[in-house]
């Protein structure tokens, strides 16, 4: 299993690729890749080559990036990983192809989910309870690199299934132990995105001082009870909580719209226009210029 996290990056588990004992993939045969959320057929297949390996993750952890140039036109949006560590009692959800779903020599997808059951910092896996697992560790296979998704983020990567536990367990490879590597960062754009979000943070400042009564409607709609006291405080709050708790898209575009309503409502035309150039002030920092 694969999930993408970038426009031609799908993140999955290192081992399923490497040619190296004990898991020795034969080399002659190409990876490839099917995008089964795609109006594909079974001969669809996208051979990878080597080189578009782009990244392999170190010692025990377990995680790759490949790079596919061929997206199809129909598969729709990525995943963000998240530096949020794992913590005991977490949901997670998630997607993938188990062999206990193959028939007629396909393996259909399967949706998983469950609680977290976190490990020391110093590990290189953390622990997942399924609600509805196989029956035997066996029909797991096939979920190796299928992502752990927390609150629409993915906190980790599937690795393996633990011996002597009835299939009642996963391990998955933490995401911020990933991010501490340069060459993943690079190859997703995280340093770029860091500065854009330092950049946004800046550009909000400076949108938010044009309207007290609609940063005031920001932290009333955001939960953050500021509807009095000092607005420099209550400005940061905002700033934080779209900037790093981003809501999602659908949301963030009603917040801008009611807001800048509510102020043309009131003939505020400043609070207005700061509500109106939200979005735009947003967009670019928690996505790729291509996808804005």
């Amino acid at each position: 299993t694969g999930f993408p996290v970038g426009k031609d990056l799908i993140l999955t588990a290192r081992h399923v690729l490497d040619p190296d004992r004990p898991y020795s993939r034969d080399v002659r045969h190409r990876v490839k890749i099917c995008w089964y959320y795609s109006n594909t057929t079974d001969l669809d297949w996208i051979e990878i080559p080597e080189g578009d390996i782009v990244w392999k993750s170190q010692g025990d952890l377990d995680a790759a990036l490949i790079r596919c140039s061929q997206r199809p036109r129909d598969a729709v949006g990525w995943g963000i990983v998240s530096s949020e560590k794992p913590h005991d009692d977490m949901r997670w959800i998630s997607e993938g192809f188990p062999r206990a779903t193959k028939y007629d020599d396909v393996c259909k997808p399967s949706s998983f989910g469950g609680l977290i059951r976190s490990k020391a910092d110093q590990e290189s896996y953390f622990e997942l309870t399924e609600d509805a697992q196989p029956r035997k560790d066996e029909d797991w296979k096939g979920v190796s690199g299928m992502p752990v998704f927390v609150s629409d983020k993915i906190l980790g990567v599937v690795q393996s299934v633990p011996r002597k536990f009835n299939a009642k367990k996963l391990y998955a490879t933490p995401i911020w132990k990933l991010l501490q590597d340069e060459g993943f960062r690079k190859e997703l754009g995280i340093d770029e995105q860091r500065e854009r979000l330092e950049s946004a943070r800046k550009m909000l400042h400076r949108l938010l001082e044009g309207s007290e009564k609609a940063t005031r409607d920001l932290a009333s709609a955001l939960n953050l009870g500021s509807s009095s006291g000092d607005i420099l405080k209550c400005r940061g709050q905002v700033i934080e909580a779209l900037l790093n708790e981003t809501p999602p898209l659908e949301r963030l575009f009603e917040l801008g719209l009611s807001i800048q309503e509510k102020r043309r409502t009131e003939k505020d035309r400043a609070g207005a226009r700061v509500a109106a150039n939200l979005i735009l002030t947003i967009l670019p920092a928690i996505h790729e210029a291509a996808a804005v």
